[in-house]
């Protein structure tokens, strides 16, 4: 009996470490997708900057340096959210980290028992 229980309890705690990496996973891919979207939202406003100095030089007009101006402050906002976002990043594999090592002391505990 007292196999069957340890059984029990060693699918219970793998079971309990596997649901928290993949809790840990879907965190950190989230992040990554907003990030990655970021990235695609500063180069369609670079595309749009692109495409208004192109224009205006064909007409020979003057560039609108309000818009410029406007779509560089959006840039610059965009790349803070995304130095936080790859910091929280940084800050969850970290934690991983630490988990996974308190994780494998406990498995070489157990092996000594």
């Amino acid at each position: 009996m007292s196999l069957l229980r340890e059984m029990g309890d060693s699918l219970i705690k793998y079971g309990e470490i596997l649901i928290s990496r993949t809790e840990d996973f879907t965190r950190t891919a989230r992040i990554r997708i907003e990030i990655r979207k970021k990235e695609i939202d500063i180069n369609s406003i670079k595309i749009i900057i692109a495409d208004h100095v192109i224009a205006q030089t064909h007409k020979k007009a003057s560039i609108d340096t309000e818009l410029i101006n406007a779509r560089i402050s959006t840039i610059n906002s965009l790349n803070l959210e995304i130095t936080g976002l790859r910091v929280r990043l940084e800050e969850l594999k970290n934690q991983g980290n630490r988990t996974e090592s308190r994780e494998n002391a406990g498995e070489s505990l157990d092996s000594k028992e």
